[in-house]
């Protein structure tokens, strides 16, 4: 109740509680993600970048409020521009496949890599696995390795996931080669 009364208040940090805790139907408020929209937006205005990116998702998919892909450009380039990694990695997909804005690789790129120096675990992810394949930067297995380490200790789960692969692919190998197979 305290929060409401804040969020009624003006408090950003409120607001966006609340329109989180709306868009989940969790606490003192039910599912409704209209409402949920309303308070993220007025969290955003006030600069509160979990906020804008909230209202840059609610946009782009429509939930809660109509369907607005330049709207929810804007909202993620304010969120992004201020720091929040995951407005950082969702631009970077954006950019790099053309959803909502012209494809162009590099800016995705360059935005990726930013998410990735956040701690992005995603961004992280994605990043290694560039290097990997040589898509966008130079093919580097052991550079790509270092950061899905880095993503792995983020707790990323597909990072997790591939790391263990190669560790038992190469425990497969050596063990084939103690067998002489």
């Amino acid at each position: 109740i305290e929060l409401i009364e804040l969020a009624n208040e003006g408090d950003a940090q409120a607001q966006y509680f609340i329109g989180w805790m709306t868009d989940n139907g969790l606490g003192p408020t039910h599912l409704d993600p209209a409402a949920a929209f309303r308070w993220y937006e007025l969290a955003a205005e006030q600069g509160h970048i979990e906020a804008q990116f909230a209202v840059a998702r609610a946009l782009g998919i429509g939930r809660g409020t109509s369907r607005n892909m330049a709207e929810a450009m804007v909202w993620l380039r304010r969120s992004a521009d201020a720091g929040q990694a995951p407005a950082m990695m969702a631009l970077a997909v954006m950019l790099d496949e053309g959803r909502g804005v012209a494809r162009d690789p590099e800016a995705a790129l360059a935005w990726e890599r930013r998410a990735a120096d956040a701690g992005d675990g995603a961004a992280l992810y994605s990043y290694a696995d560039r290097l990997f394949g040589g898509r966008g930067l130079t093919k580097n297995a052991d550079a790509g390795m270092e950061w899905l380490r880095r993503a792995v200790a983020t707790g990323y789960p597909p990072a997790l996931y591939r790391l263990s692969k190669f560790i038992l692919e190469r425990a497969k190998r050596a063990e084939d080669r103690i067998n002489g197979y």
